[in-house]
């Protein structure tokens, strides 16, 4: 996965209400538990990638329980960089929170929610690159084929400007 994939998997689009359950946070992990190949088109001149924004590349991501089912990690692999996210359920604050980082430095803290039992919305609440350069951005994670498939759509800008919209694909290899 690339630095940009990173950072959107933590955005989504606005809904009123963005709590979620401990139930929801389980749904969503069997959703994301396992290896995914992604079919990507980059929306910026990511750092540490050489490739272009409007160009693709195939990623790898895989996910997997932590700390006896109170968490998951999701791993990428895309270009030349590499990331990371720590998704929980914050029983305080009753939401999905995902926690990111990426070899080229940039981290994203975001908040997920169910919409429906295929839909899923993202918000990042902080985060950006490296530098200081701010990222922004909302979203929805599309599961499709009994959770074989998904589609990673966002909004995102960065140090305010807009970027390219995202959408990016997932086929599931194994679960």
């Amino acid at each position: 996965m690339t630095y940009g994939t990173v950072m959107v998997l933590a955005m989504v689009c606005g809904q009123s209400d963005m709590h979620s359950t401990p139930q929801d946070f389980q749904e969503l992990g069997k959703l994301m538990v396992g290896r995914w190949s992604g079919d990507i088109t980059l929306i910026a001149d990511w750092p540490g990638m050489k490739k272009k924004a409007g160009e693709k590349l195939i990623n790898y991501r895989t996910a997997q329980w932590a700390a006896d089912g109170k968490a998951f990690t999701d791993t990428v692999v895309g270009g030349e960089t590499t990331g990371i996210s720590l998704w929980i359920f914050d029983p305080i604050a009753k939401q999905i929170r995902q926690r990111a980082v990426d070899s080229a430095g940039g981290s994203i803290d975001a908040i997920a929610w169910k919409e429906d039992s295929a839909r899923w919305g993202f918000k990042v609440t902080s985060g950006g690159l490296a530098d200081g350069t701010k990222m922004e951005g909302t979203g929805h994670l599309l599961f499709t084929d009994g959770g074989k498939s998904y589609v990673v759509e966002a909004d995102v800008t960065l140090g305010g400007k807009p970027l390219l919209k995202l959408h990016d694909t997932y086929v599931r290899l194994n679960q």
